[in-house]
């Protein structure tokens, strides 16, 4: 199921890097006791808003708390929803 996600040609991989590191560690500091942002999370959402990506789709409801608290680089809000596509059947082995 993983490997479909990451086919999807809306889907962007990028390195974690010390700018990215930085603003997850300030989202942590601003939201993990208020909304439980926990470190992993506070990665995607900072690669979000320093890559200018304005939405980010997860299941994660902590996440969907945080939607549009932030905006990107460029400015523009970040939406943080569920994921639009939906499994039909068993995963496909690769």
């Amino acid at each position: 199921m993983i490997q479909e996600f990451f086919v999807r040609s809306y889907v962007i991989a990028i390195n974690l890097d010390q700018l990215v590191g930085e603003r997850a560690r300030g989202l942590i500091r601003l939201y993990s006791k208020s909304h439980r942002l926990e470190p992993e999370d506070a990665v995607y959402m900072a690669s979000a808003l320093v890559w200018d990506i304005p939405i980010l789709e997860t299941r994660d409801k902590v996440l969907h708390s945080l939607s549009t608290l932030e905006n990107c680089d460029d400015g523009t809000p970040l939406v943080i929803e569920p994921p639009k596509y939906q499994v039909v059947g068993p995963p496909r082995l690769l």
